[in-house]
C-alpha cells in the first residue's frame, strides 16, 4: 500500500500499518487503520522509539559482515633506461623460490620502519638489481590487485625510476633473469594486465620526459 504516492508502511501489528505522508514540507508518521483507514498522528516519543529500533537493526547487521582489508605494503617500480633504441623497460623474472615464481615484471617492495617511498625505491632497485636510480619519479598511477598469500587488496603506487644507459645489472637471489625491452616488447613478456597498462602510461608520458604530471622524489 502505497500513502502519499511515494511511501511504504511498515506493518506495526494486525491492526494498524505505518506510514510517512507528505504535510507541507515535512514527513509525518502516521497509523493507519484497517478499518477506517483514519490517519491518526503517532507520539513523536513513540516514532524516535521505532527509529531507534530500526537503526539498531542496521548497525547490527552491518556488524555482522566485514570487508577485505585493503593495504599499500610497497611500491611497484618501472626502472628504465634510454639508449641509441631509445626507452626501455627492466623486467625481472621471480626466482623458483619466491612466490609467483617463473613470473615476469617490475622491481617491487615492501617499506619497513619509518621509511619514505623515495627510500624505498632505492633500497629495493638497489637490492634487486645493483643499480643506483638517477632521477625518481611518483607518477599519477597505482598498482592494485588482490594478493591471495595474504588475503588483501593491495594498492602500490606506480614510481618510475631512471637509471644510466651503461648501467649493469647484478641480480639478487629473488630474481632470476632480467630483460632490457622496448615498451611492445616488454608488455607481450609482463604477466600481469595491470603492468601493460603501466608500461603504456609511462611510454606515452616518457615521450615528454620528464612528464609535466610526474613529480620528482628524492631520498
Amino acid at each position: 500500500m502505497l500513502v502519499g504516492g511515494s511511501y511504504s508502511p511498515r506493518t506495526i501489528d494486525r491492526q494498524h500499518e505505518v506510514a510517512l505522508i507528505p504535510a507541507k514540507s515535512d514527513l509525518i508518521p502516521v497509523c493507519l487503520t484497517d478499518s477506517h483507514k483514519t490517519e491518526i498522528p503517532l507520539d513523536p516519543r513513540e516514532q524516535l522509539h521505532r527509529l531507534s529500533g530500526k537503526f539498531r537493526l542496521v548497525e547490527k547487521v552491518m556488524k555482522d559482515h566485514t570487508t577485505i582489508q585493503i593495504e599499500s605494503p610497497g611500491v611497484n617500480v618501472a626502472v628504465v633506461k634510454e639508449d641509441d633504441d631509445g626507452w626501455k623497460f627492466l623486467l625481472l623474472q621471480r626466482a623458483e623460490r619466491e612466490s609467483y615464481s617463473g613470473t615476469w615484471g617490475f622491481v617491487t617492495g615492501g617499506k619497513t620502519g619509518d621509511e619514505t617511498v623515495a627510500q624505498v625505491v632505492k633500497r629495493e632497485v638497489t637490492e634487486e638489481t645493483g643499480l643506483t636510480p638517477e632521477r625518481m619519479f611518483a607518477t599519477e598511477y597505482l598498482v592494485q590487485f588482490y594478493e591471495p598469500e595474504y588475503d588483501k587488496i593491495w594498492v602500490l603506487p606506480l614510481i618510475v625510476a631512471v637509471v644510466s644507459s651503461d648501467a649493469e645489472v647484478e641480480l639478487s637471489e629473488e630474481n632470476s633473469d632480467f630483460r632490457w625491452l622496448q615498451a611492445s616488447r616488454a608488455k607481450r613478456l609482463v604477466n600481469w594486465k595491470n603492468l601493460v597498462k603501466a608500461i603504456d602510461d609511462v611510454t606515452e608520458e616518457l615521450e615528454l620526459y620528464p612528464a609535466h604530471n610526474w613529480v620528482e622524489i628524492s631520498a
